[in-house]
């Protein structure tokens, strides 16, 4: 089975898996439909760029300093488009601060683009998993698709309130919103990456020393248990933090991973009538998991709970679409406002700061 927009092939679903159980095959299949509909959604390499952070933390402290971006008792900035009444910005400085806002609809997109593309980087993993007949490796994808859906649902979710705004100081104020959900569901991290880059080696750290610290002079990026986000999918997906909880007994090394890799069970009686349980533990297709109906029930839930939460995400993912351009009609209102102020910085003929990909005189500057 090949892929609608690429050479590549999909890894068929082995036999033994398959034929296992109707119910699994049907499974199978509208994993498979999934695949397909990511696929052509992100059949073209997406260019991610972005701004210098070093260059936009100088100029927001610059700001800061000066007084243009007064703080408010939690240490947030307060946003004012016009700054051109208390600060006479040089060019750089102003087209900075206009690709700072455009970021964010160009983060978005990044950011549910990139969430397609793991996700099926993980399927391959499922599907590698189970035609290797290693069922460790692909419970663990089969754990990590799960997350990774989660954590966009719960961006997407969040962002579903946002509406499109006519009004200059309530679209600064969404777009503060926005940018704060998507800045953390893009970067989210518990790692101070600076400073693991600034030292030599691993084992002169310590846990501590690489913890990321929040600061009222930065972008909240610090991951949230991904476990919230589960459960709040839960509600609309039921059983999907049960699955999640079996998946773990199989990732980590509790008694599901032995099952994982357990051929098969036999039991033999000896001469004193003792039943002795013989199980054969090594590296070939783990039957153990279809051939006793208690696994085969655990199998076949956790695949139909995969179906259900594809489906479920896939949807959010169509829905993203409609968010994007929300966010989109937001930052045009606000940059078309510096160009109102400012109207010799852009050139006609410049990409428009707003994100969308137009040039200006298509766009913000028309």
């Amino acid at each position: 089975m090949e892929y609608p927009c690429s050479n590549s092939k999909l890894i068929p679903w082995p036999e033994w898996l398959v034929r296992s159980n109707p119910d699994i095959c049907t499974a199978l299949e509208e994993i498979d439909k999934y695949e397909m509909l990511l696929r052509s959604r992100v059949s073209k390499t997406h260019e991610y760029k972005r701004i210098s952070q070093i260059q936009v933390n100088q100029f927001n402290d610059a700001m800061i300093a000066k007084g243009i971006y007064p703080l408010t008792a939690d240490g947030k900035v307060v946003l004012n488009s016009d700054v051109a009444d208390t600060f006479k910005p040089n060019p750089p400085e102003i087209a900075l601060h206009v690709y700072n806002y455009g970021q964010t609809y160009h983060l978005l997109y990044s950011s549910c683009f990139s969430s397609e593309v793991k996700v099926l980087k993980l399927f391959e993993g499922v599907r590698f998993g189970f035609a290797s007949g290693n069922l460790l490796v692909a419970f663990s994808c089969v754990r990590a698709v799960i997350e990774h859906m989660a954590h966009h649902a719960n961006m997407v979710n969040k962002l579903d309130s946002v509406r499109k705004q006519d009004n200059l100081q309530e679209a600064l104020k969404m777009w503060e919103y926005t940018s704060e959900k998507i800045l953390k569901a893009f970067f989210a991290t518990r790692i101070e990456w600076e400073q693991l880059f600034q030292s030599d080696s691993f084992s002169k750290l310590r846990k501590k020393d690489v913890k990321y610290e929040k600061s009222v002079f930065k972008a909240d990026i610090e991951a949230d248990s991904i476990l919230n986000a589960i459960d709040e999918i839960d509600i609309q997906v039921p059983g999907l933090r049960v699955s999640y909880e079996v998946l773990c007994e199989f990732v980590h090394p509790n008694v599901g991973s032995t099952w994982a890799i357990t051929e098969n069970v036999n039991v033999r009686k000896d001469r004193f009538g003792i039943n002795w349980q013989i199980r054969k533990i090594g590296f070939d297709i783990p039957y153990l998991m279809i051939d006793k109906r208690a696994n085969l029930s655990v199998l076949k839930d956790i695949l139909q709970m995969l179906t259900k939460m594809v489906h479920f995400w896939y949807s959010l993912v169509e829905k993203s679409d409609g968010i994007r351009d929300r966010i989109l009609h937001i930052v045009q209102l606000i940059v078309k406002d510096f160009f109102i102020t400012y109207t010799n910085i852009f050139q006609r003929n410049d990409e428009c700061p707003c994100g969308s990909g137009l040039k200006v005189k298509k766009c913000c500057g028309k």
